[in-house]
Formats: structure tokens, sequence, C-alpha cells
């Protein structure tokens, strides 16, 4: 007798179960769709830069340079974790936009960013075309 086996959610490049592997795959599928939103009303990273130096108060210019006022700093970190982290752009394209190093992109993208929800959602979508 062959026994019957149930269909399971299954990826070869997951160990784990089929409740495991269909939880990872449902939040990258999530991640994916919020990032294809996202970008879908911010097509590039100049237009970000420009909507966020705006929204900062800081010039243009110091943020894609190495300006290190206290401003400019915040502005380019919030950059850094809205292009890396929400976005999904690699690191070394946003060092290459920024003209900074990808340890820094990636130091930025990874600091604490308790407030970037709500900073897109209020700052940064209400005034997409």
């Amino acid at each position: 007798m062959r026994r019957r086996h149930e269909p399971a959610a299954f990826d070869d490049r997951i160990l784990g179960s089929g409740a495991l592997v269909g939880t990872l795959l449902a939040e990258a599928e999530q991640k994916n769709n919020d990032a294809l939103r996202f970008r879908a009303a911010i097509p590039d990273l100049a237009a970000l830069a420009h909507l966020i130096a705006q929204k900062e108060g800081v010039s243009l210019s110091d943020l894609l340079s190495g300006a290190r006022r206290r401003k400019v700093a915040q502005a380019r970190r919030l950059l850094c974790q809205i292009a890396v982290k929400r976005l999904l752009y690699t690191g070394a394209s946003v060092a290459r936009f920024l003209g900074v190093s990808t340890s820094l992109v990636s130091r930025m993208a990874n600091m604490e960013a308790s407030h970037v929800d709500s900073y897109i959602e209020n700052s940064l979508c209400t005034n997409v075309p």
C-alpha cells in the first residue's frame, strides 16, 4: 500500500516544516509588495533624495556631499534607511549615488529606524503625484 502524502509548502532554500516555509514565503511576498507599491510612488534615488532634502530643510548638494552637520547626517541616514530597507536598493547603488562608502550606507541603514514608517506615510506619500 502506498501512503498518501499531504501537500506541504516546500522550498529548497529553507530548512524547516511546511508551516515555517509558508510563513517565510508570505513575509517575503509582503515585503516585495510593499516595496513595489512604494517604488511606484517614488521611482528613483534622485527623486527620493530631493524629497527628503526638501522635507528636512537641507540642500540637495549638502545631502550628496560629505557634509557632517547633524541635520544633513540625519537626512542622509533617513535616505539610506528608506532606500535600502524599504525600497530594496543595494547598499552599493546608494553609496555610489551619495558618494560615500558602502560600509557607511550599511551602518546607516541598519541604525534604529523607529520613526521611518511614520515618516514615509506622513511626509513622503502625501506629496507624491
